[in-house]
């Protein structure tokens, strides 16, 4: 009998980590299914001279934990979004797969948010995390 709880216990916590990994994968794609972007900075500058709008460009990486928390919290936030696809063309760099544009920017660590304008050329620089209320207070 004792082998079955195993068994039993085993399942049911295998259940519940895949559920719960299910959950928090949902909430990290979130920025890319609500919130108009690209990780093109030239296609970036492109689409705001069209839309004649600024850049909004985020610097991360794969392994910056508060970058994650940028986009999970910050990013998905339906304020952000709104003022984001309002006014700015939105580029999120990852500069581990693109260092040339970080180097361009003197970026070295992350997370990083840029406010550009069409031409690309920096108006404004955000160092580290910003809660959803600090960046809409800051916009």
């Amino acid at each position: 009998m004792k082998g079955v709880t195993k068994v039993v216990f085993i399942i049911i916590l295998v259940a519940i980590i895949g559920g719960l990994s299910a959950a928090y994968a949902t909430d990290s794609d979130k920025v890319g299914d609500d919130l108009n972007t690209t990780d093109n900075l030239t296609e970036a500058e492109q689409i705001a001279t069209e839309q004649n709008k600024d850049i909004f460009v985020v610097f991360k990486s794969d392994v910056c934990g508060w970058c994650d928390k940028l986009e999970q919290e910050t990013l998905a936030d339906e304020r952000i979004i709104s003022k984001l696809d309002e006014k700015y063309v939105t580029a999120i760099i990852d500069i581990d797969k693109q260092p040339d544009v970080a180097r361009a920017y003197n970026v070295a660590v992350t997370p990083i948010m840029l406010f550009l304008d069409n031409n690309g050329t920096e108006k404004a620089r955000l160092n580290g995390f910003y809660g959803p209320q600090e960046l809409v207070e800051y916009m």
